[in-house]
């Protein structure tokens, strides 16, 4: 087994690395390694939830223009019922009005209603 080393920058010596030599330098990688990768996670956990809300916004702009479009086609739909039998309308509006003209009593007449009523005002000059 080949033991790690690693070159002195002044004196260009190389020097090996034993377990106890290593020990605080791997310990020093490896929490720089763990710190780097914690905030990646952190990123990808935001974006993450940045992508789910667009996603959520996006399936309920589908739902509202799907909703719009078959209002529309509704509204098309019955416009179109009403053009094609209104003759069947109009016997229906004529049988609801007898019964609204069988219930209320005929109007009077302008000033029919209270007839003796001029003896009563006093007109002043």
């Amino acid at each position: 087994m080949v033991e790690p080393s690693i070159t002195c920058p002044k004196c260009h010596n190389e020097i090996k690395l034993t377990e106890t030599l290593a020990a605080p330098l791997i310990d020093k990688i490896r929490k720089e390694s763990d710190a780097k990768l914690r905030l990646k996670e952190e990123d990808f956990a935001k974006r993450e939830t940045l992508l789910r809300e667009q996603q959520n916004a996006v399936a309920k702009a589908r739902v509202d223009v799907e909703v719009l479009v078959r209002v529309d086609q509704h509204f098309i739909d019955l416009r179109c019922k009403a053009l094609q039998h209104p003759f069947d309308h109009r016997f229906a509006a004529q049988h609801a009005q007898t019964l609204v003209d069988t219930a209320h009593a005929p109007a009077l007449a302008a000033g029919q209603n209270h007839a003796g009523d001029f003896g009563r005002f006093e007109f002043r000059v």
